[in-house]
């Protein structure tokens, strides 16, 4: 999917700070905890999720963008985090790699506040789109998408049986 950005201001919104590298390992546990259950569930263990999460920072997926990449700590630093997004240049394009929530946060705001955040930081950097993949069987996520103006421009196949 993809989207034209904008400037937008986000409504009222959570605290929120840019993305450090010793977040990995929180950011891993998120992820583990929004994915568990869902269609995007594979079973991943916690170790799986924090290799994962540390691929993205060291620039795996392309050039790791840190200004344009976000948690939300739950009420203040070393509390823990509700929410994560994760942006990087993916063939000289943004791309939003990550964006996952605590299930007992979502439909709260939370991924709205970060997305919109990514969006105006992309923006303020010069890109003027951002793109994203997601399971189309994922509903509340593709909503989510389209609500804040992603357009499906192409559909990729995932292997056979998954």
């Amino acid at each position: 999917m993809r989207t034209s950005l904008e400037e937008r201001e986000p409504s009222g919104g959570p605290r929120h700070r840019t993305v450090r590298p010793s977040d990995a390992a929180a950011i891993g546990e998120l992820m583990l905890a929004a994915y568990r259950g869902t269609v995007d569930d594979e079973g991943e263990t916690l170790g799986d999720a924090v290799a994962e999460v540390d691929r993205v920072l060291a620039g795996s997926y392309g050039p790791f963008l840190f200004v344009a990449s976000f948690v939300v700590e739950r009420g203040g630093p070393g509390t823990g985090l509700v929410g994560a997004s994760l942006a990087a240049l993916w063939e000289s394009r943004p791309l939003l790699l990550y964006l996952v929530v605590r299930p007992e946060m979502k439909r709260r705001g939370v991924g709205t506040y970060m997305l919109t955040r990514t969006g105006n930081a992309l923006l303020a950097a010069g890109h003027p789109e951002l793109d994203l993949f997601v399971t189309e069987a994922n509903r509340p996520a593709v909503n989510l998408y389209r609500k804040l103006g992603f357009r499906v421009i192409e559909r990729v196949e995932g292997p056979a049986g998954a």
